[in-house]
């Protein structure tokens, strides 16, 4: 699949081909099993030159206009006059390729540099939630919850499917939390459920600073409402929790660990571009903002979530004055 700018080539719901993201012209190449019907071709371009081809086998499809038109394989060569002499004995048969490090395990995102950065559609989200679409806006591709209802209520957690996404930490310390988001036609479309599982939440009001403990307002292990305060359709890092009183999101790292920060819709119209966590000792906000993914193995990752489950906590952690609600999940 060659493209510029992005393109996804999809199956029956899977994700073929991941050639996304904005780039020139850049061929992404994959060997799959497909069915014969039910491909969705996603395309968007960002100005500029633009190319799009996508060769499949012995099929061409044709790109200026043209309706796809399949291009024949060549007729096999006539096969060679048979020697007069034996033929000799057959060479043995080349060795298997070896796999690709993802084939038949799970990809994750690890640590580079104090920095982990997800692409949150990066991820066979419609197996866990079909109200998740893919979408793009300003040369960047996202996931839109519920995007064809514009209802302003809430949907609670035990009404949604999670994406969890594997993550492997190495650094030690503490880590900031913060999603690329975009909110709706109404400032009511504006935050979604977010969890680390196992590994509970912080939060730190805005203007002081995380490093001090005493700063710090512990938030639990559940899921928690996380939200943004910008005008609609406009992307932003903006990160909040605890309403009408914003503290931005941190947990803490105590040793090296493998485990998956998790993402589920809460309002209808609400975009996700990216998921980013850094270690605040290590890296600024906005060098962590401006690094590549930090995909393992590449393309969209299938797994089975594990959520390690933690230890009993009340619905509702109080401190310093402020009340911050968690939900189960």
């Amino acid at each position: 699949l060659e493209s510029n700018d992005g393109t996804v080539l999809r199956n029956g719901g899977k994700t073929i081909v991941n050639n996304d993201g904005v780039h020139q012209c850049k061929e992404v190449s994959k060997v799959a099993t497909v069915s014969e019907y039910g491909y969705v071709l996603t395309y968007f371009q960002n100005g500029g030159d633009s190319c799009l081809n996508l060769l499949v086998d012995d099929w061409q499809v044709v790109t200026s206009g043209a309706v796809p038109v399949p291009v024949p394989a060549p007729e096999p060569a006539p096969a060679p006059a048979p020697a007069p002499a034996p033929a000799p004995a057959p060479a043995p048969a080349p060795a298997p390729a070896p796999a690709s490090p993802c084939d038949g395990a799970p990809g994750k995102w690890k640590e580079q540099n104090g920095v982990v950065m997800i692409e949150a559609e990066r991820i066979d989200y419609p197996l866990y939630d079909s109200k998740w679409s893919l979408e793009s806006m300003g040369g960047e591709t996202y996931l839109e919850y519920d995007k064809d209802n514009s209802w302003t209520g809430v949907y609670k957690i035990d009404q949604v499917g999670k994406l969890c996404y594997p993550v492997t930490f190495s650094s030690t310390g503490l880590w900031k939390f913060e999603f690329k988001n975009v909110n709706g036609h109404k400032t009511e479309h504006n935050d979604a459920f977010v969890k680390m599982a196992g590994l509970p939440w912080w939060g730190v009001q805005e203007g002081k600073d995380p490093k001090v403990s005493a700063n710090r307002l512990k938030l639990g292990t559940k899921y928690l409402k996380a939200y943004r305060n910008r005008n609609p359709g406009t992307w932003a890092w903006d990160t909040r929790t605890v309403d009408f009183d914003a503290h931005g999101l941190y947990f803490q790292i105590g040793s090296p660990i493998s485990t998956e920060v998790c993402l589920a819709g809460r309002s209808t119209k609400f975009g996700v571009g990216k998921l980013l966590m850094y270690n605040v000792n290590k890296v600024p906000a906005w060098t962590a903002r401006e690094s590549a993914e930090t995909l393992e193995c590449g393309g969209t990752i299938t797994y089975t979530p594990f959520e390690p489950a933690p230890a009993p906590e009340n619905a509702l952690w109080q401190g310093k004055g402020r009340i911050a609600q968690s939900y189960d999940g």
